[in-house]
């Protein structure tokens, strides 16, 4: 979103920010005007109740002076697409004299692109000032549980939802600094569309897009050179798709180094557009790979596997820039003519182009010391995703109205008396050669836009083993409308089932509103037609799965449609290979305890650095409760000194030093890493020299976890992701740590992993 402007104002172009009469436009006023927070810009959602016109936009500023704005929209909601910047369009840039603290400055509609919006068509806006952070905002209060997407403002035209601060401009896409939740101080001018009966529209009949789905091509790759003849801590260059039937995949990496059977610590960065211009800007990049690999030597490619790299996605026409740095100034490259040449192409149509960049000294992850212009060595692995287009599914799903048809929906009893985050069950094909599962309708509780995920598991789930091998068949948004409307949730993958196969499924939501029922015990068959079988399994009470969050004899509620043919063929589609070892602590289902005094997130993490910083949450309504201790995922068996810090208030607002903040440090310790689950390795902290923290209840605290070494293990989360909850507690994303001591240089989008002990107090 990086707009060139002129630094010259001329008076003619400067609007005053008084009343603009209107006899036809209506004003929605936002509750929140304190403006006790405030950054440069803030994103937030809007849901018309009825067909309007969105004519103009009001927004709160501490300035007096002549101020330069933008306004951004996008068609659903902004969740997801905060760094995402060919979503937006922009829609309106002015300048403007701010009316200064607790004045609504408007917006001349003259200014402002108009949006046609359709009742209950949700879109979202991204206001921003473009040279100063004096954009007023509203922060939660201590007693208030908002989250991003809650209704903020409501009338019986509009709802105003609950959004996020944006700290800098532009947007440091592809990363920025985001402070969640947020509660926009702005004012949207309509006008009706009173060619529309209303009355009519409040039962519409909603016209559903088709579902789309990715084929994903065969794996190839590509090679720049490794003729060397230079070389340095890493290599910065751009990657240009070209292609026009599909988006290019970057899979992975090899790169060229003169070490062998030497350990190497690699990173590889990415950021939207060209490394051109940002070479120094470490805020501009985000990571996508960090482990450690052994040199294979000269002319040799040394390989970054695939598993440790996060897939990039390069949209048709568009430039990624890529920066891979080595912690040893052994990385080879080559000299080349000029920056931004094509040095390399792929021979079907030129659907991949490598160009000319740069070599970096420095150090490891340095930005700094750049050499132009310079040659990566090394090769490129990717592949393309195409769309498919399937016709809409419609809005309740057809029975089959024979035993002979084809394809077919089973579907449950209706009644549920229970309701949490997940459910496991199975299903059997009884006994024709190839079923395949294509969709799930659930009811859940919640109405507005939340996370689905579903995975795949071999037989049926009896709480075992520790380590579960499971296939992730789908992760999407779904639109919850309440308690008795089904909602669809669209599989990416089809789960297939062989003759007298079982399988289990595991589906979640990213909050406690999935609605199911008291069942019997697990394998109980609770639903049957002549083709397959439900039966009964586990309630999740938290997210992710764990020991202390399961409840057996839980029966799922809902609708399982498939399609049964005697010689079907597996007809899997995908973006990328979602199949995935976790490593999980132990899980029994023996237990309708309500769960224990710890929260355990998953160790499934191959990135790290230093530490995270995240935010724990006491969800409790009444009760308080104590932080006793808290044990970290590492890697390495040596002992490491580790130090665990907290604040009042979220750590994501404060990640700048330990020095200011309202940090306290609450344990620092040299810990023996232990073997945990045969796999992860976990430091514990000792209770008794843990200082403890006590939370109120509703209270969020931030946490700092650092070593003093780089062993710290995450993963890769995304904004305002729950990484884990129980009925006790509940753990958010937060930033992974990439110095120590705690000095600002973060990773955005970084899910703790470990366990946090509590005590209720």
């Amino acid at each position: 979103m990086e707009i060139v402007r002129s630094d010259t104002i001329s008076a003619a172009s400067i609007v005053s920010a008084g009343s603009l009469p209107d006899p036809d436009r209506l004003v929605m006023r936002t509750k929140h005007f304190s403006g006790n927070s405030g950054s440069f810009g803030v994103m937030f959602d809007v849901i018309p109740r009825k067909r309007m016109t969105i004519v103009g936009l009001d927004f709160h500023t501490e300035s007096t002076d002549v101020l330069e704005v933008e306004v951004w929209y996008k068609r659903g909601s902004h969740v997801g697409f905060e760094r995402d910047q060919m979503s937006w369009t922009e829609i309106c840039y002015a300048r403007i004299v701010g009316q200064g603290p607790y004045k609504r400055t408007s917006i001349d509609p003259s200014l402002f692109d108009a949006i046609l919006v359709d009742s209950f068509e949700r879109i979202s806006f991204y206001v921003t000032l473009t040279k100063s952070p004096k954009m007023r905002y509203t922060k939660e209060a201590e007693n208030t549980k908002a989250v991003v997407g809650d209704i903020d403002s409501s009338t019986e035209d509009m709802d105003i939802l609950v959004g996020v601060g944006v700290a800098s401009y532009p947007c440091k896409l592809p990363v920025g600094y985001f402070f969640s939740p947020r509660f926009p101080n702005n004012n949207i001018h309509y006008v009706l569309d009173n060619k529309v009966d209303y009355e009519s529209e409040q039962t519409p009949t909603p016209t559903l897009p088709p579902d789309v789905v990715y084929v994903k091509s065969d794996n190839k790759e590509i090679t720049t050179t490794f003729s060397s003849g230079n070389g340095g801590y890493g290599a910065m260059f751009d990657i240009e798709c070209k292609s026009e039937t599909g988006d290019l995949v970057i899979s992975s990496m090899d790169f060229h180094t003169d070490l062998v059977g030497v350990d190497i610590n690699v990173k590889i960065f990415t950021k939207s557009g060209s490394y051109v211009g940002y070479g120094h800007q470490s805020e501009a990049w985000s990571i996508v790979a960090d482990t450690t690999v052994k040199g294979e030597g000269y002319y040799k490619r040394t390989v970054v596997p695939p598993e440790t790299f996060e897939d990039v996605v390069i949209l048709n026409g568009n430039v990624q820039a890529f920066y891979i740095t080595i912690d040893k100034p052994n990385l080879r490259y080559s000299n080349a003519e000029s920056v931004g040449d094509v040095w390399v192409q792929s021979e079907e149509e030129n659907e991949i182009v490598i160009k000319v960049g740069a070599g970096l000294g420095g150090g490891l992850a340095s930005f700094s010391s750049l050499f132009e212009p310079r040659v990566m060595n090394g090769v490129v692995h990717y592949h393309f995703r195409h769309q498919q287009t399937f016709p809409p599914t419609p809005d309740v799903p057809i029975l089959p109205k024979s035993p002979t048809s084809i394809n077919g929906s089973l579907k449950t009893e209706e009644d549920f008396d229970a309701s949490s985050y997940g459910i496991i069950f199975s299903v059997r094909n009884k006994g024709l050669s190839t079923v395949h599962i294509t969709g799930l309708w659930i009811y859940c509780d919640f109405v507005g836009d939340l996370g689905a995920e579903v995975y795949a598991m071999e037989g049926d789930f009896l709480g075992e083993p520790v380590v579960v091998n499971r296939d992730q068949i789908t992760r999407t948004t779904i639109s919850g409308s309440g308690l008795d409307s089904l909602v669809r949730i669209p599989l990416q993958n089809q789960v297939e089932l062989s003759a007298d196969q079982r399988r289990s499924l595991y589906l979640t939501l990213d909050r406690p509103s999935l609605q199911y029922a008291i069942g019997a015990e697990q394998g109980t068959v609770s639903s049957s037609d002549e083709y397959i079988e439900i039966s009964d399994g586990s309630g999740v009470l938290g997210y992710p799965l764990s020991s202390s969050n399961m409840r057996t004899r839980r029966r799922f509620v809902g609708i399982v449609d498939y399609s049964a043919e005697e010689d079907a063929k597996a007809s899997v589609v995908s973006t990328v290979d979602f199949q995935a070892s976790v490593v999980m602590p132990d899980m029994t289902s023996s237990t309708e305890a309500v769960p224990g005094q710890f929260l355990s997130t998953s160790f499934g993490g191959d990135l790290g650095s230093y530490g995270m910083l995240f935010d724990v949450t006491n969800v409790r309504e009444s009760q308080k409760i104590m932080i006793t201790k808290l044990d970290v995922h590492v890697r390495g068996e040596d002992s490491l000194r580790c130090e665990i810090w907290y604040r009042r208030g979220s750590s994501l607002d404060y990640p700048w030093n330990t020095d200011g903040g309202g940090w306290i440090m609450v344990a620092n310790e040299t810990l023996v890493p232990e073997v945990e689950s045969g796999k992860s390795l976990l430091v514990r902290f000792s209770e008794d020299k843990f200082t403890g923290i006590e939370m109120e209840a509703g209270e969020l605290v931030g946490l700092l976890v650092q070593c003093e070494e780089e062993r710290a293990r995450y993963s890769i989360s995304s904004s305002d992701k729950i990484v884990a909850v129980n009925d006790s507690i509940m753990i958010e994303s937060g930033y992974g740590v990439t110095l120590f001591p705690l000095s600002a240089r973060v990773q955005f989008d970084r899910a703790f992993e470990g366990v946090i002990h509590y005590n209720e107090v």
